[in-house]
């Protein structure tokens, strides 16, 4: 493939930074406008903002804009907005695709009155979110913390779980069905048939007895 040639290039600058349009990239890509800071970080790292003219538009390259800084990049608008007429002070939309942030040796802090996070998926497979830490979780409310859902909520441990209420601990189920680990010999005597629980942990510890013994 024959390389691009652009006769439409032209360049104003200083020793303090110059703009560029039209300027060809290593990859072939031809830049619409090139902003450029006159000198580069002593680590190497470029100064520059750059909209992409040309490329491939399903990968996101045509018609791209990159911005660059070897130190802090800010924004702060929103002075005169009215926060009661719910008008964004700065707004960020990913029309297509995913919106990622990532900071890749710091933290990420999202600081305000009220944080909401809501999805609008259906389907099962979307409107979810999703939580995944190496560590922990932890969730602190100093009012209360309150969770709720429609169909079923769980918690699992592989090892210890604690409930505790250092004043009252209310435990309320229009049924409550409990088993422990001697469930696998010797089940309790209910007034009528089997528990559910037993049941299931009798399966469970069944089915980790036969993986243990790699019967499956």
């Amino acid at each position: 493939m024959a390389e691009p040639i652009n006769y439409d290039q032209y360049r104003l600058g200083t020793k303090d930074g110059e703009i560029r349009f039209g300027t060809i990239h290593e990859d072939g890509i031809i830049a619409g406008v090139e902003n450029t800071s006159g000198e580069t970080a002593e680590n190497g790292i470029p100064y520059y903002i750059v909209m992409d003219k040309t490329g491939d538009s399903k990968t996101g390259r045509k018609g791209s804009t990159t911005i660059e800084c070897p130190g802090t990049f800010n924004v702060k608008a929103g002075y005169t907005c009215d926060s009661s007429q719910s008008i964004p002070g700065v707004s960020i939309d990913a029309v297509s695709g995913d919106l990622i942030l990532s900071a890749q040796s710091g933290r990420i802090r999202i600081i305000a009155e009220n944080i909401e996070l809501i999805t609008t998926g259906s389907g099962g497979e979307n409107g979810n979110i999703s939580l995944d830490a190496n560590e922990k979780i932890i969730i602190d409310g100093k009012q209360g913390v309150t969770v709720t859902s429609e169909t079923s909520t769980r918690i699992f441990s592989e090892n210890t779980v604690d409930v505790i209420g250092k004043a009252i601990l209310n435990i309320y189920g229009g049924l409550i069905d409990a088993a422990d680990g001697a469930t696998k010999v010797n089940g309790s005597k209910p007034c009528s048939g089997p528990h559910t629980n037993e049941e299931r942990n009798r399966q469970w510890k069944y089915l980790i007895y036969l993986l243990e013994k790699d019967y499956l």
